[in-house]
C-alpha cells in the first residue's frame, strides 16, 4: 500500500514519505511449502492502511527454484538506486523504524534487527528489493511482496517504499515505485494493488498519475495512535488476463536470466534521479 506522509512543510517537498503499495502477486515460494502451511501471516495494515508491513514476508507457491538475485553496480551519481543486498537491512531498518511511531504503519513495535534482516532476506529471494543511496547512504528502499498467501493470489503483488525523512523532492518515491512496477511486470505479476490510509492526498495523487483505480474504501481498518483509520485500495493491471497464465519468475531467476534488462530498469530509474524529475509510472 503507498503512503506519503507530510512531516513538516505541507506538499511533497517537505514531506517524509512512505509509499506502500500492493502489488498482489503470490510470493515466489515453494509449493511443497505452502502446502505444509509454512506461508507468513499479513500483518495488520498502518496509517496507511498496509496490510504488510516489513515486519513480514510472507509467500505465495510459484513452482519454481529459489534462486538468489544477482547483484547490480549502481550508477556513479550522488544519488543512485540499487538492487538491496543483505547487508543493506539495518540501514532500510533504520528508514523503517521511524514510522512505527505513527499511523503510517500498522505496525506497533519496531522489528528488531535481526527479525527485519530475516523477513527482508526472506522476500528479496523471490522480489525485487531496491535501495535509494545518498552519497553512499540509504536513505530510502522500496520491495514488493506477496499480499495473501493463497496459490491463486500469485499473480497480484503488494510493492512497498519508505523514504527517510527529509529526503523527498525530485521524484525520488515515485522513481523507486516505478522500476518496481517495471520489474514486476517483467516477473509476469498481472496487478498491482496499493493499500492507502485515507485522507492522504498526496499518495492519491501518486496513485492516480500512475494509473491505478480505486477499488474501495475498507473502513475503520485498524485502531492506532489514538484513532480508527480507512485504507483505500488502488489497482492497477500490469498485463493482460489470458485463460492460460504462465507462473511469475522469482526475482533471482529475472536478475539471472534477464540481466540487461534489470540493469536497464536501474539504468533508467538513475537517469531520471540525476535529471531530478520524477518518472511516468510503467
Amino acid at each position: 500500500m503507498s503512503q506519503i506522509v507530510p512531516a513538516g512543510p505541507a506538499g511533497e517537498q517537505g514531506a517524509a514519505i512512505l509509499l506502500r503499495s500492493t502489488l498482489d502477486a503470490g510470493s515466489i515460494g515453494s509449493l511443497e511449502r505452502a502446502k505444509r502451511g509454512r506461508g507468513r501471516r499479513l500483518h495488520a495494515r498502518g496509517s496507511m492502511g498496509a496490510r504488510f508491513c516489513p515486519d513480514r514476508a510472507h509467500r505465495l507457491p510459484f513452482r519454481h527454484e529459489r534462486i538468489e538475485p544477482m547483484d547490480f553496480s549502481p550508477c556513479a551519481t550522488s544519488a543512485n538506486v540499487r538492487i538491496a543486498a543483505r547487508g543493506d537491512a539495518e540501514a532500510m531498518r533504520a528508514v523503517y523504524a521511524p514510522y512505527v511511531e505513527t499511523p503510517v504503519t500498522f505496525d506497533t513495535v519496531a522489528p528488531s534487527r535481526a527479525e527485519f534482516a530475516a523477513r527482508m532476506a526472506d522476500a528479496m529471494v523471490d522480489y525485487p528489493c531496491l535501495v535509494l543511496e545518498q552519497d553512499g547512504r540509504v536513505i530510502g528502499f522500496a520491495y514488493a511482496h506477496a499480499q495473501a498467501s493463497r496459490a491463486a493470489y500469485r499473480w497480484n503483488a503488494e510493492l512497498s517504499v519508505y523514504l527517510e525523512q527529509g529526503a523527498t523532492g525530485g521524484g525520488r518515491g515515485r522513481t523507486l515505485y516505478d522500476a518496481l512496477l517495471k520489474l514486476l511486470r517483467a516477473q509476469g505479476v498481472k496487478s498491482a494493488y496499493g493499500l492507502v490510509t485515507v485522507p492522504n492526498e498526496a499518495s492519491e495523487r501518486l496513485h492516480a498519475g500512475c494509473g491505478f483505480q480505486r477499488c474501495w474504501v475498507q473502513s475503520h481498518a485498524g485502531w492506532k495512535a489514538g484513532s480508527w483509520h480507512d485504507v483505500t485500495w488502488y489497482v492497477k493491471e500490469l498485463a493482460s488476463f489470458d485463460d492460460d497464465p504462465a507462473d511469475p519468475v522469482p526475482f533471482g531467476e529475472l536478475a539471472r536470466t534477464r540481466p540487461d534488462f534489470v540493469q536497464q530498469v536501474l539504468d533508467e530509474a538513475n537517469a531520471a534521479l540525476e535529471a531530478n524529475a520524477p518518472t511516468d509510472c510503467a
